[in-house]
């Protein structure tokens, strides 16, 4: 949940938020949540309408493997930015999904 991912540490944010993202594209495509799908994969399987949505949800996925895969956790700023973007995207798709966006 997202209460949660506030609580984890900075450098699990980006990673547990692009999880929410890849559950909120699945149900507003009415699909099972991609649970062992990569980053780019979540990042790549969606079909947003805006560029930018697009944009940041690679970010995100970006980070999140950068993470993940890295030989080195990428820069506060950087976590919190990417954690920033997922978030918001977040709330722009729970918003279009309940028809308020």
């Amino acid at each position: 949940q997202l209460s949660d991912v506030a609580q984890a540490p900075l450098a699990d944010r980006p990673g547990l938020l692009l999880r929410l993202l890849g559950e909120a594209l699945a149900r507003a495509h009415g699909r099972a949540a991609p649970e062992a799908v990569t980053a780019p994969g979540i990042a790549h399987r969606a079909r947003r309408d805006a560029d930018a949505d697009r944009a940041d949800l690679e970010r995100v996925a970006i980070t999140a493997d950068a993470v993940r895969y890295g030989s080195h956790l990428p820069a506060d700023e950087a976590l919190e930015g990417a954690a920033a973007t997922a978030t918001a995207l977040l709330d722009r798709l729970t918003r279009s999904a309940s028809g308020r966006g």
